[in-house]
C-alpha cells in the first residue's frame, strides 16, 4: 500500500513558513520544524524531502499567500500612481504590526541565505523583479494617462521605489518607529509626485 500523508500539508507549510520567518533558515532546526509542524520525521522527509526543499516551498507560499494579496489589492486602484502608493501604505500598516516586525521573508533570506544558495537566491531575485515590474507597469500606465512626465524613465523610477520599499522592511525589522517608517511612505509619495 503506498504511503499517504496523514496531516494537512498546507497547514504544516504555513507553520514552517512562520517558523522560518521568525527564526531564519539557519537557526531553524529539523527538530524545531517537526515540533512546530506536528509531524513525524518520516512524514517530513516523505512529503518535503528535506529542510532546504521545505524552505523553497515556504518561500513560494510566502510569495503567493503574503506578498501576492498586497499587490492584488493595490491593483484594484483605478489610478496607477495610487496603486503604487497603496502598496506602500499596506506595507507600512503591516510593518507596524507585531507580525510585520519580522520584516520581509524575501529580504531576510536575501541577507541570510541568498548569496550562498543560487536557487534560493534566484527565487528571491525573481520576487524582487516582480515587484519592480509591477511598479514599472503602473508608471508606464501613468505616463500613458498623462499623470507623469513623458520623459519619465519608468524602469529607473521603479527600481528606486523598490529600494524604498525594501528599505522600509529592513527598518521595520530593526525596530524603527512609526515616524521613521511613515517618512519612507512620504518619500515614496513625493517621488510619485515629481516623476
Amino acid at each position: 500500500m503506498p504511503w499517504e500523508e496523514q496531516f494537512d500539508v498546507e497547514q504544516a507549510l504555513t507553520e514552517a513558513l512562520e517558523l522560518f520567518w521568525t527564526k531564519g533558515y539557519e537557526s531553524t532546526s529539523l527538530q524545531d520544524l517537526l515540533q512546530t509542524m506536528k509531524i513525524t520525521r518520516g512524514s517530513f522527509y516523505n512529503t518535503f524531502k528535506g529542510k532546504r526543499e521545505l524552505f523553497l516551498r515556504a518561500l513560494e507560499h510566502y510569495r503567493d499567500c503574503v506578498v501576492g494579496p498586497v499587490f492584488g489589492k493595490a491593483a484594484t486602484e483605478s489610478n496607477p500612481l495610487e496603486a503604487i502608493a497603496a502598496v506602500f501604505r499596506m506595507v507600512l500598516k503591516d510593518s507596524l504590526s507585531r507580525q510585520g516586525r519580522k520584516g520581509c521573508l524575501f529580504v531576510n533570506t536575501a541577507l541570510e541565505v541568498g548569496p550562498q544558495d543560487k536557487e534560493i537566491g534566484d527565487l528571491v531575485r525573481v520576487s524582487f523583479e516582480g515587484v519592480e515590474a509591477y511598479f514599472c507597469s503602473k508608471l508606464e500606465e501613468a505616463r500613458e494617462q498623462g499623470l507623469v512626465q513623458q520623459k519619465t524613465d519608468a524602469r529607473k523610477s521603479a527600481a528606486s521605489l523598490l529600494a524604498l520599499l525594501l528599505g522600509m522592511r529592513v527598518l521595520a525589522r530593526a525596530g524603527a518607529g512609526r515616524a521613521t517608517l511613515e517618512s519612507v511612505v512620504t518619500q515614496a509619495e513625493n517621488t510619485l509626485c515629481f516623476i
